[in-house]
């Protein structure tokens, strides 16, 4: 069995009425369980889609997401609405944005490949992405500059 969407639909019960900005924290899902999906969802090679509802992040929860990112190449989109709402940590949700779209292009799981080269791999991403999208090619290349082709100088003695 291949799980390729996972979504969790989350809601305390509310008892009251009031509209605090204490019951609106209080309804949001805990970071630690977030933590907890990021750690299970790392392993996953099937899963393409992680969608979550609202919740608190924390330093220690984009950490996790990220390290989730840099291991996993198969998830595609994360759906979580903390980024709409906490701007707190951009750099982090840049991060997030390009593992995705890496992943999305089919680009990271060539550069996990032994037997790839860097010319390949380039060139695996300008074909996929004839359409003039170069957001794919910007992405690799900010994650792994290495992939870019060096001239060979020739020596003469």
């Amino acid at each position: 069995m291949y799980l390729e969407c996972f979504r969790i639909d989350y809601k305390l019960q509310d008892n009251d009425d009031t509209d605090s900005a204490d019951s609106k924290s209080d309804s949001l899902l805990d970071h630690r369980i977030v933590v907890a999906i990021a750690e299970a969802v790392e392993q996953s090679r099937t899963l393409k889609l992680l969608s979550l509802p609202p919740f608190s992040c924390t330093e220690l929860c984009y950490e996790k997401l990220i390290n989730m990112l840099q291991r996993n190449t198969t998830l595609e989109r994360i759906d979580y609405w903390v980024r709409i709402c906490n701007l707190y940590y951009p750099d982090a949700n840049e991060k997030i944005d390009d593992l995705l779209h890496l992943n999305q292009s089919g680009a990271r799981r060539l550069v996990r490949q032994d037997n790839v080269s860097a010319r390949e791999i380039l060139q695996f991403v300008t074909d996929r992405n004839r359409n003039d999208d170069l957001d794919s090619l910007y992405h690799l290349l900010l994650s792994r500059p290495s992939v870019l082709p060096t001239p060979q100088i020739e020596r003469r003695h």
